[in-house]
């Protein structure tokens, strides 16, 4: 009886060391960032509306052409998503609201209902993207060797996790605990697909793109010299969709909103 009581507290000391050392190496790679992101409620009874969006931006978005996007119609609801993209650029201002750096996030639910964002910055370096990076601005161009690049991975959690506080906005980076969320063949990815193995009853949900027009404009056609090899259409066919590009473009820059919908299957 004496050894299988010995026996016994050794394993749960064992165990105690274990998650403590757990809990310390998720310390070391997830930072928070912003606090108190709270989901409006009122949004869970938010109608969902369906977009026309211009195939140009489908196709650069997040989930491509792969469902109806859909937003809230209540404004409120869609901005949560642009005010977390927005705080990681706060977080860190070499990371900007672009269709070539920060503008989308995957959403997986979890349990009670919860929600967690995974937001992918810096999304095409010049080195790993040169047909998207035809549309960037030369100035604003950005390599993955760079340092900031190391930085381009947040999860947001709306409940709490073993690992993360509810309504909290966090960086991940890629080691210790948080190494295994990580895709082996990629660069430097947080995989919203590995990332739920650490979560209670997950499901992946979708994507949510966030644009915002004086970034957007940028993605139009410009019928440079190399553009019709890089895009694989006609100049007829560029042109008819800068023509729907320009005037959905319009609309939105005049409701001064961001362009945020989701593709979730719906």
């Amino acid at each position: 009886m004496l050894l299988l009581f010995i026996i016994t507290l050794l394993a749960s000391h064992s165990q105690a060391y274990k998650v403590e050392n757990s809990e310390a190496s998720f310390q070391s790679c997830i930072i928070p960032v912003a606090h108190d992101f709270s989901w409006p409620l009122m949004c869970n009874q938010s109608p969902q509306e369906f977009l026309r969006i211009p195939e140009r931006v489908l196709n650069w978005g997040s989930g491509g052409l792969g469902g109806r996007p859909w937003h809230f119609s209540d404004v409120s609801c869609n901005n949560f998503f642009a005010n977390l993209a927005r705080a990681i650029s706060a977080y860190n201002p070499d990371i900007i609201l672009s269709p070539h750096d920060l503008f989308h996030a995957h959403i997986i639910s979890y349990e009670r209902n919860a929600m967690a964002l995974v937001f992918h910055a810096k999304e095409y370096p010049f080195d790993l993207e040169k047909a998207k990076n035809y549309y960037q601005l030369v100035s604003h161009r950005f390599y993955s060797y760079e340092e900031s690049y190391q930085d381009r991975n947040f999860v947001y959690f709306s409940y709490d996790t073993k690992f993360a506080k509810k309504n909290t906005l966090y960086l991940v980076r890629n080691k210790d605990a948080c190494r295994h969320w990580f895709d082996p063949d990629g660069v430097n990815t947080l995989s919203e697909k590995l990332i739920t193995q650490d979560l209670p009853n997950p499901r992946r949900i979708g994507d949510v793109n966030i644009f915002i027009p004086e970034s957007l404009i940028n993605i139009a056609y410009n019928f440079g010299i190399h553009e019709n090899i890089l895009s694989g259409k006609s100049e007829a066919r560029r042109l008819e969709a800068n023509e729907d590009f320009y005037a959905f473009y319009q609309r939105l820059s005049q409701s001064g909103q961001p362009l945020v919908y989701m593709l979730t299957g719906l």
